[in-house]
């Protein structure tokens, strides 16, 4: 029980310093699903690397959405 109580602490305080460091809101918004979509991964399959996968896709996503559409708008 108490290495779950650390961990939740150490999400917390990350997400702080993430907005201190000001992180939106929509960002912010997207981590904590992407945390919560990890948890239930990791719940159902026993294993890290299903998370790791979300992960990868929610980054690579972030690099290039934002390209794409800088390349689209001129």
């Amino acid at each position: 029980m108490r290495t779950g109580r650390a961990r939740r602490a150490l999400v917390c305080f990350f997400r702080v310093s993430e907005a201190a460091r000001g992180e939106t809101l929509l960002t912010l918004r997207g981590a904590f699903v992407v945390s919560i979509v990890t948890a239930l991964l990791f719940r159902k399959m026993q294993s890290v690397w299903p998370g790791v996968m979300v992960h990868a896709v929610n980054n690579a996503t972030a690099m290039t959405v934002p390209l794409l559409l800088s390349a689209v708008s001129g």
